[in-house]
């Protein structure tokens, strides 16, 4: 027989979609996309335009810092 391919919903960061990774029929798990700092709202919207409800994910940004770069000449 032929293998049927599921039809996932689409999982939202703000404006971005997540890559789905796996699935069963309680669960997704997703590959956060890149975001800048900040809260977006995260959401689903399945094949029928049906919408979750909308949860906040949180993106952190590190600070990183130059102090002396050796030697000044290369």
């Amino acid at each position: 027989g032929q293998l049927v391919e599921p039809i996932l919903p689409i999982v939202y960061f703000g404006d971005k979609i997540a890559k789905i990774k796996s699935f069963t029929a309680s669960t997704i798990d997703v590959e956060v996309p890149k975001g800048t700092k900040g809260t977006v709202q995260v959401y689903l919207v399945n094949n029928d335009r049906g919408v979750s409800n909308r949860l906040p994910y949180i993106y952190e940004a590190s600070n990183p810092k130059i102090n002396f770069i050796t030697p000044k000449v290369g």
